[in-house]
């Protein structure tokens, strides 16, 4: 039996919603207003993890569908969290409150208080252009940012 791994914790996922489902449970709380923003978020952080090698499919909880396990719920609603405490505080704290996996006052606490206002997706300092493909998943020493992924010399030449 094969375990799917966190993108972001490197934590198993044990209990599989697709971040589908999740997207839409959090479309039916997050404020009209702050909806297509959400949609361009939500494509963003998908395009993001995307990466057709090192992907693992899991049976989801909700929908019963089959859908590539990327990241756990826990690290995608956090990745939420510090994008919307950038375009709604209020909105944030709300989701702090109704939404706090039971971790409140048991040490866990400053997971949410995070300070990172941009989400990982959006952060453009963390990436260098020394490492892993996110098309073919080739390590070079020479990734160039295209279409929201980096990519090496081979897949942008391929995608030209």
């Amino acid at each position: 039996m094969s375990v799917s791994i966190c993108k972001i914790c490197k934590e198993p996922i044990w209990s599989f919603h697709c971040l589908d489902c999740l997207s839409k449970d959090i479309e039916k709380w997050i404020s009209p207003k702050l909806l297509d923003s959400f949609r361009e978020f939500h494509s963003s952080f998908m395009r993001h993890f995307d990466n057709s090698i090192d992907t693992t499919f899991e049976y989801c909880l909700k929908c019963k569908a089959e859908r590539k396990s990327i990241v756990c719920s826990f690290c995608y609603i956090n990745e939420f969290l510090s994008w919307i405490k950038a375009k709604d505080p209020e909105a944030a704290k709300k989701l702090r409150r109704k939404f706090i996996f039971g971790f409140e006052h048991r040490g866990f606490d400053k997971f949410f208080r995070n300070t990172r206002l941009v989400p990982i997706t959006e952060d453009r300092c963390y990436r260098v252009t020394i490492g892993l493909c996110d098309n073919c998943g080739e390590f070079t020493e020479n990734l160039t940012y295209h279409d929201g992924r980096w990519v090496c010399e081979e897949c942008l030449e391929m995608a030209d």
